[in-house]
């Protein structure tokens, strides 16, 4: 059951997954509507989708409140007119990214072909245009942005219907191809279209790297294609990316999908959108800091929290696409008792994507703090929470026999197996072999919320390291040739240094300080102290290791102050303490983190740590 409190009124309702029971709420005006799955509609395999339309011939705004014993919480929703008319369209650059990989065969890469021919016939004759596509390597059309004429609009239709899909999601060589190619000529801004179904495990790697080499003024709109994709990864992306996120099913029609995102690309309705609070008593405390901009059938939603419960008026200004300034002002006022606490968590999940969007390239002792305390506070599942059910009655003897079941799971509707599991896969059920093979087969991992900054790959593997070769790092592309290969840095692999009785821990110091320039190494117990000989013999092995895994040279003096947890003998987590360290430079703490990551330890070692490296 869905309950929807729009604010405004809903003008349709729909959803292209499932068939639907809808209950109008008579005395709301059409604002509110309880939406039910008909009886006959509930196979688990696939999203639910629902979609409605809500706005007029203009920009609407409506405010929702709610008031906690954390304070006042209000949702300011901003709703585009239904038709807006764009008197000039800027000449814009597309570079389309397509998912190739095995779990896009059969219905989902139709799909995306059927999209894609639609918007390549639907560009502006001054658009430039290419497209990229990608599985374990990649490969684009032309090594520069193509002019939009009727000879390139065949060849690029002619290589969409000579895709295929199979391989790996190899996302990340994807996103590093199109953000370092070409741009285009005349300055025109670049906006990247990713169609893909996310079956990664590796999105912080990934959106990291859109945060820090996306350029200025350039967007990125993601496509979901397929009934069950990766959402958190798709909307993300956009996030980051100064874009819009849509969705689309493998059985949708296409038609209106691309009509919709051409209106959203050729000009966004509200842009440099700023917020402004008038009234008594602190400021509110707001989310996303940074507005996005205003699209076409996307309304644009905005949380804040004043714990002070004053009322007060909150200013909106923003350029309009004609380039008029638009100014509205939305009195906000709390009501004690009022609302259900749903918009007060929504301001929770605001925060603390904001405060995950910080440490998509390393997690920070106080942002997993600040988002803990939220997420405790608001009763959210987190990264570091969840809900545990605790029940009060025993039903299973704790002396007994242990027995491992394996339960079978149900693909994503349309989802080809073979392009899953290969050709020469066979079906087995009364062995459950679809189960074993997803244990198996990191292709089809569900889509986990990695740890910032510790993506996994999907073909990471232990691997001994071999003087002079480095583990680890980039390869450099070569410039000539189209296809890249795999990438292997979003996981670092494990080092295996010599035994740690060949060495002297004075010896293993002098050495590390010799290639790196670190001068000393401190590790203390994070939850209890440390035996000296226990402390002794991990400063020696992290030395030795740095040794054989660190690439830098520090040359400026400063201090690094890392919280690490180790499992098994594996670094599952490293937190830079910001504050206990007085070196920020960002290469450098990343190729610290990342040999920390590859550090590995006696099997049964289980300790949290806290390590200060100094230069």
């Amino acid at each position: 059951t869905v309950d929807i409190d729009a604010g405004v009124p809903i003008q349709t309702i729909e959803s292209p997954s499932h068939k639907l029971q809808m209950t109008p709420d008579i005395p709301s005006n059409g604002s509110k509507l309880r939406v039910e799955l008909a009886p006959n509609d509930t196979i688990p395999n696939k999203d639910l989708i629902l979609r409605y339309q809500m706005g007029g011939a203009t920009t609407q705004t409506t405010v929702l409140t709610d008031t906690t014993d954390q304070g006042g919480h209000f949702a300011l929703y901003l709703v585009p007119a239904l038709d807006y008319d764009i008197d000039e369209i800027v000449p814009k650059d597309v570079v389309f990214l397509m998912d190739t990989s095995g779990s896009q065969s059969g219905d989902p890469l139709a799909k995306a072909q059927e999209l894609m021919r639609r918007m390549v016939n639907g560009l502006n004759p001054d658009d430039t245009f290419s497209i990229i596509d990608f599985a374990n390597t990649t490969t684009r059309l032309s090594p520069i942005p193509l002019d939009n004429t009727s000879r390139n609009r065949s060849r690029a239709l002619d290589y969409i219907n000579s895709l295929t899909a199979n391989g790996g999601t190899e996302l990340l060589n994807g996103i590093r191809e199109v953000l370092r190619f070409p741009t285009a000529e005349r300055g025109r801004l670049r906006s990247i279209v990713l169609l893909t179904d996310g079956y990664i495990g590796n999105e912080a790697a990934v959106i990291a790297e859109v945060q820090r080499e996306l350029a200025d003024g350039n967007r990125l709109y993601s496509f979901g294609v397929g009934s069950g994709v990766n959402r958190f990864l798709i909307d993300r992306l956009a996030e980051v990316g100064r874009g819009t996120s849509q969705v689309i099913r493998h059985d949708e029609p296409t038609d209106e999908v691309a009509e919709r995102f051409f209106q959203q690309i050729n000009n966004p309705v509200l842009t440099n959108i700023e917020l402004e609070w008038q009234g008594v008593g602190e400021s509110p405390e707001i989310y996303p800091l940074a507005a996005p901009d205003l699209f076409v059938n996307q309304p644009l939603v905005i949380f804040g929290r004043k714990p002070d419960v004053q009322d007060g008026t909150l200013n909106i200004t923003g350029t309009m696409a004609g380039g008029d300034r638009y100014e509205q002002s939305i009195p906000v006022s709390f009501t004690p008792g009022e609302g259900s606490g749903a918009i007060a968590q929504l301001w929770g999940r605001a925060r603390i994507k904001d405060l995950m969007n910080d440490m998509y390239s390393g997690e920070t002792v106080s942002g997993v703090e600040a988002v803990t305390e939220t997420a405790l506070a608001y009763r959210l599942l987190s990264q570091y929470t969840a809900f545990v059910a605790v029940s009060e009655e025993v039903r299973v003897d704790p002396d007994g026999t242990r027995r491992t079941v394996q339960v079978p799971v149900e693909l994503p509707e349309g989802v080809s197996y073979e392009g899953i599991f290969g050709p020469d896969a066979t079906v087995n059920a009364g062995q459950l072999a679809t189960t074993s093979r997803l244990q198996t087969n990191a292709n089809f991992a569900p889509p986990a919320r990695a740890a910032a900054g510790a993506s996994r790959s999907d073909h990471s593997t232990l691997q001994l390291y071999q003087p002079p070769q480095v583990l680890g790092r980039p390869q450099s592309p070569t410039d000539s040739g189209v296809r890249h290969g795999e990438d292997t840095t979003t996981q670092p692999p494990v080092i295996i240094a010599p035994e740690l009785e060949e060495f002297e821990q004075d010896d293993g110091l002098e050495q590390l300080e010799r290639l790196s320039g670190i001068e000393s190494l401190e590790i203390m117990g994070l939850d209890h102290p440390l035996e000296q000989a226990e402390q002794t013999q991990l400063e020696t092995s992290l030395a030795q290791h740095l040794s054989y895994a660190l690439n830098v040279n520090l040359e400026e003096s400063g201090t690094v102050t890392w919280q690490v947890r180790v499992r098994n003998g594996r670094v599952t987590q490293v937190l830079w303490d910001e504050e206990q360290s007085t070196a920020v430079d960002q290469d450098t703490l990343n190729e610290l983190r990342r040999s920390l990551q590859s550090w590995q330890l006696e099997s049964d070692v289980d300790v949290r740590l806290t390590i200060t490296v100094a230069w």
